[in-house]
């Protein structure tokens, strides 16, 4: 699953080929994105088969660091983390400390969480609607869901804004995220 979806080298080398690729995405008006934060999940086992733990370290996040300055946007991977970055024994999409690194580290685009049916996540979880709560509140702005059909998407903003209402989302991260997309679209917001 991992051939040719990340580059080799120090953790230098593949800084700068990021940066590189980053900035020709970007000449071309596609959105540069860096994953899957914190690192560390391509020499571990397969989080869309696995819960994936590993201890993180600065080679793992200096790629990311010296993207951030460049990308608009960073994914963020199931792997749950200690050491340099510590999701706090949760995936680290649904992990505010972990998103919050992100932050700190004064990154300001667009945070997306890798596909929300991976078992690295679902296996946290014993329904759709707590994982969605968890990774609104904890910071993600866009979630990548691929087992939504029309019907589904339908019944999950139905749940959304029963979720809102009852106080179980913020809001107000509901509405960042949106201006933030909207702003990454190339939108004039008034």
């Amino acid at each position: 699953v991992w051939d040719g979806r990340g580059f080799n080298g120090t953790s230098s080398d593949i800084a700068n080929k990021s940066n590189a690729y980053i900035s020709a995405l970007q000449k071309h008006s596609i959105i540069g994105v860096v994953k899957h934060y914190p690192g560390g999940s391509i020499d571990t086992a397969d989080p869309h088969k696995y819960v994936v733990e590993r201890k993180i370290i600065d080679d793992d996040i200096f790629p990311f660091l010296m993207s951030f300055k460049n990308a608009k946007g960073v994914m963020v991977g199931h792997v749950v983390a200690s050491g340099e970055i510590d999701s706090n024994g949760k995936p680290c999409s649904v992990s505010k400390e972990c998103i919050d690194s992100i932050r700190n580290s004064g990154f300001n685009g667009l945070i997306i969480t890798d596909e929300v049916n991976m078992k690295g996540l679902r296996n946290f979880y014993k329904s759709k609607e707590e994982i969605y709560i968890d990774l609104i509140n904890s910071g993600n702005d866009i979630i990548l869901d691929f087992s939504l059909t029309p019907r589904r998407l339908d019944k999950l903003l139905k749940q959304l804004e029963i979720d809102i209402t009852s106080g179980k989302i913020d809001i107000e991260k509901v509405d960042e995220s949106v201006t933030k997309i909207l702003n990454a679209k190339g939108y004039i917001l008034r």
